[in-house]
C-alpha cells in the first residue's frame, strides 16, 4: 500500500465500456453489490468509482464523504467484491 492507502503499484483506470465489458464477462462484480459493505464500513455516500487494472487484477477503487465530511477511498476486488485490508 502507498502512504495514502492505495495498494502499491501501478494502476490504469479502464474506459466505461471496458468496464461494463468486465462485468459482463465475469472478471468484475456490478459496483452495487460493494455498495452494502461500503455504506456499513464508512457511513458515508459514494462521490465516485473507477474499475483499476493493477498488477494484473481488477480493483474498485470507490471514493465516498463520510457523514463527518471527510472524504475517502475504499478499494474492493472487483473479481470477489471482497474489501481490501489495509
Amino acid at each position: 500500500m502507498t502512504e495514502k492507502g492505495a495498494p502499491a503499484g501501478r494502476s490504469a483506470e479502464l474506459s466505461d465500456n471496458d468496464a461494463v465489458a468486465a462485468v459482463e464477462a465475469g472478471k468484475a462484480v456490478a459496483l452495487e453489490t460493494i455498495l452494502p459493505d461500503l455504506r456499513s464500513r464508512t457511513g458515508g455516500e459514494m462521490i465516485e468509482a473507477k474499475l483499476l487494472q493493477m498488477q494484473g487484477f481488477l480493483l474498485y477503487a470507490v471514493t465516498v464523504l463520510t457523514p463527518e465530511g471527510q472524504v475517502v477511498t475504499e478499494y474492493y476486488y472487483a473479481r470477489s467484491g471482497l474489501h481490501v485490508d489495509r
